[in-house]
């Protein structure tokens, strides 16, 4: 039963966790074991490998319990469960002295059951103890104490600074998502790769280890002491800001997101450890910038390159929605319920950079964000709360008028939402009869994007409110759109052909779309296409060059 389980950690975890060699463990567990037709006979000498083997089975057959692709492929036997593993590693290994006399093998036995258990429901607590429990053999055994190595075999001390870097690793992320303060530290020099037998994968690894490892350790106590004490925390962490050298200060933030942005992936990483490292390191550029926004280091420079930029969330999703439009879903359910988390707190970025900049692009990133999320939803550690924030914008199409969203209460939201849409509707009553109700459900764009095109010329002539003089000011201002979700905002004829070389464009051309226009949208997204059914200002000259940006719309 045992032997499946290893060999999918071996063939598909290894890059994730490689600090278990399946043949040496096989081979402890065989050594002077007697095996009948169907059970192990214990020994003193084997049960810590024994132990550790159910953990690894406990941890494989939950991780897998996510996918809904090549399943089938891995052929993992179904008669016992991974609680059931998780139980008889607990057991065999209350035979032993393994608090008093800890080791390797019972130091990953913990680490083990802590995966195993965050991945099932009613397990996060359990997982906590059992990760600082891991966490404290480590600091018994002196592997964050560069000494601890000196008079090790290289092949082994080699596995103790993996195992030490995978711990640090976890418990960092543990941390930011359960609000627990952080212990481990980069004490110690990084695993070398000449010392590994599979290279490639430590090289992944290695970046990975990176990605957590460039914010200090005084980087994730800000983060946590913010979200725990919210408004009540700015003060502290704005006065750390105002030095250079403190952990939130402008050089220190600068330095972070650089870093951040030199991690690289190469062509040979496997697809699960490069969906990791990936997304790793955009969750984790988008956690510095929320520091850098709280700490109100935050300007108006409309060049997303910039990391002090409002715009910078937007840079972080394209680039990470472009570097992994080539992998598989398999990639990110492989990686098991922490995705959805990750994939959240870029959501997050993107709202807050939306309320101020209202990017067309911004919202086509989020869709396709959030839309990830849905397909990769567990109710194992899905921040709910987060994910029908999220879910609200998309389906309201609307913002709140006013802070950012991940700032304001659930009451603020509602209120500030509900004070925009009636915006709208007073709009809309300057309107003549709309066309005909359209139900923007997020998942239903598909089906709406033919409907839409048939009623595009019938629908164009209803669009002709009226416009006071400040909207045409900021309608060159180039302050006027909103969003693809709330349609643009439109403008009569008659106020359209006040526009610089609007008068000589033909009257059929006189609304074009805003964001078809524009080459760095996906105009094969519904989103887009349903956003196109409807009519724009004018973004050309007479003759037919495209406007200067403060005359578009």
């Amino acid at each position: 039963m045992l032997l499946p389980f290893l060999q999918v950690f071996q063939t598909w975890y290894y890059g994730v966790w490689p600090v278990v060699s399946v043949a040496h463990l096989v081979a402890e567990l065989t050594k002077t074991t007697q095996i009948d037709s169907t059970k192990i006979v214990l020994t003193q000498s084997n049960i810590p490998a024994y132990a550790l083997s159910c953990a690894i089975a406990a941890a494989i057959d939950s991780q897998v319990t996510f996918l809904t692709t090549k399943a089938e492929l891995l052929n993992l036997p179904t008669e016992i469960t991974g609680s059931q593993f998780a139980e008889e590693c607990v057991r065999s290994r209350s035979m032993t002295e393994f608090r008093e006399r800890p080791s390797a093998e019972a130091l990953l036995t913990s680490f083990f059951l802590y995966a195993h258990y965050v991945n099932i429901k009613l397990g996060l607590l359990t997982s906590m103890v059992y990760l600082r429990e891991a966490i404290t053999m480590a600091q018994i055994m002196g592997l964050h104490n560069p000494e601890t190595y000196d008079d090790l075999p290289t092949a082994e001390g080699h596995r103790l600074r993996k195992i030490y870097y995978m711990l640090l690793v976890t418990e960092r992320f543990m941390c930011i998502s359960d609000n627990l303060p952080v212990i481990l530290d980069v004490a110690i020099p990084y695993p070398e790769l000449e010392d590994e037998e599979y290279s490639a994968l430590l090289r992944g690894f290695s970046e990975l280890v990176k990605v957590f490892a460039i914010p200090d350790k005084r980087f994730f106590d800000k983060m946590i002491t913010s979200k725990s004490l919210a408004n009540s925390s700015m003060s502290s962490i704005i006065s750390a800001a105002s030095s250079d050298g403190g952990p939130s200060g402008p050089n220190w933030i600068q330095r972070v997101q650089d870093q951040l942005t030199n991690i690289l992936v190469t062509s040979q990483t496997p697809e699960i450890q490069k969906l990791n490292i990936l997304l790793s390191k955009y969750w984790m550029m988008c956690l510095a910038w929320h520091v850098t926004r709280r700490c109100g280091l935050l300007v108006g420079d409309e060049n997303d390159n910039n990391c002090f930029s409002i715009m910078y969330p937007i840079k972080i999703a394209r680039d990470f929605i472009e570097e992994t439009s080539s992998l598989t879903i398999f990639a990110f359910e492989s990686n098991g319920p922490g995705v959805c988390i990750k994939l959240l707190e870029i959501a997050l970025g993107l709202m807050d950079s939306l309320t101020t900049t209202m990017s067309s692009e911004g919202f086509a990133s989020l869709y396709k964000v959030f839309m990830l999320v849905h397909k990769l939803k567990n109710d194992i550690t899905l921040p709910v709360k987060l994910y029908q924030r999220v879910e609200k914008v998309i389906q309201n199409q609307v913002l709140p008028t006013r802070g950012y969203i991940s700032e304001l209460t659930e009451e603020e939201i509602q209120t500030t939402t509900e004070k925009r849409q009636q915006q709208e509707q007073i709009m809309d009553s300057h309107q003549p009869p709309p066309p005909p109700a359209t139900n923007y459900s997020l998942f239903s764009f598909e089906n709406q994007v033919v409907e839409q095109q048939q009623q595009q010329q019938s629908n164009a002539q209803y669009f002709q409110p009226e416009v006071d003089q400040n909207s045409i000011q900021q309608f060159h201002g180039s302050k006027l759109i909103l969003s693809p979700f709330t349609l643009f905002q439109q403008f009569s004829e008659q106020q359209l052909l006040q526009t610089p070389g609007a008068s000589a464009i033909p009257e059929q051309q006189r609304y074009t779309s805003a964001v078809s226009n524009d080459p760095n949208m996906d105009m094969g997204n519904p989103l887009f296409q349903v956003a196109s059914a409807y009519s724009y200002p004018p973004s050309c000259d007479e003759k037919g060059n495209p406007l200067p940006r403060e005359y578009r719309g």
